[in-house]
């Protein structure tokens, strides 16, 4: 992470500007490490005005940098209207910087659409008058066309010595189960420091072990468990949208051997660019085939 936040700092500094992605798994807030690099570039702690802009777009405005989240239900996600936008931001000079810093999280949620292949021409049209940082949890979703027209960045997720340190300089209690298990989900090693302090009965192994709540008992009945069965679980579960990536770390648990694992493994990451690249609605019938797979084919 220290390396990570050196290269950033460098950059800008060096008013080396080009589009960034950045990428990781769920479970790190990658805002913080641009925000913070901000701070420590501009020497000061900047106000943050939400906008709205003609009832179509919601956005957070700073005297050094645009942001905009296009997983808000209520951002439009047609090019045209992102295309105004940023020529009204693009049209007066910036005041901090050669050119404007438009931050957009959640790109692939613009990029699963048809209209990714303009979004890439809108990248090189602004190119002179502003730099995109993109950030996504889901980096398979994006097109190669699209990465090569920016830097691509991992954020690793901290590790558990990591979190240990960070949940200890906050005077909070890193949770033994969590420990053991090597969690590196920060979201859900403060979730779990509130639910020990307040209802303490319910953090339980299962809890702590299995992103998907009832997903390890549905395994244990594998020979008992019909197709109606997983279709039901799937519509319970489809409410809190939950990711295939975490679908497929909680079923790795309960497969045996490394060599199934990796077909598992295949098949999971098949199905996750399948579930990526298609439109959202459709997402409830690709968890219903991978825990078809998990349970009848692992």
């Amino acid at each position: 992470m220290e390396e990570l936040w050196n290269y950033f700092i460098t950059r800008f500094e060096s008013h080396v500007s080009q589009n960034i992605l950045l990428y990781g798994a769920p479970g790190f807030p990658i805002h913080l490490l641009w925000e913070t690099i901000f701070k420590e570039i501009f020497h000061t702690n900047y106000y943050r005005n939400t906008v709205n802009w003609h009832n179509k777009l919601n956005y957070i405005e700073t005297p050094y940098f645009f942001e905009l989240d296009m997983a808000d239900p209520n951002n439009s996600k047609e090019l045209e209207v992102l295309s105004t936008f940023l020529k009204e931001l693009v049209q007066h000079p910036c005041v901090h910087s050669r050119r404007h810093i438009i931050i957009m999280h959640n790109i692939e949620k613009l990029c699963a659409r048809r209209s990714s292949y303009s979004f890439r021409v809108l990248l090189e049209k602004y190119s002179a008058n502003a730099i995109f940082i993109c950030t996504t949890f889901h980096y398979s979703s994006i097109e190669s066309p699209l990465l090569s027209r920016c830097i691509n960045i991992r954020v690793p997720l901290p590790t558990n010595n990591e979190i240990s340190t960070i949940m200890k300089s906050l005077e909070l209690v890193h949770h033994p189960l969590l420990k053991s298990n090597n969690c590196r989900d920060i979201y859900l090693t403060l979730y779990v420091h509130w639910m020990h302090t307040h209802m303490p009965e319910h953090v339980t192994q299962e809890f702590c072990n299995s992103d998907i709540f009832g997903l390890e008992e549905l395994l244990k009945n594998k020979k008992k468990n019909t197709i109606e069965d997983i279709r039901t679980f799937v519509s319970k579960i489809s409410v809190h949208d939950p990711s295939i990536s975490k679908l497929t770390f909680d079923i790795l648990h309960t497969i045996s051997t490394n060599k199934k694992k990796l077909e598992f493994i295949k098949k999971a990451t098949e199905i996750d660019y399948m579930c990526a690249t298609t439109e959202g609605h459709r997402k409830p019938l690709y968890i219903e085939l991978l825990l078809n797979i998990a349970i009848f084919n692992t």
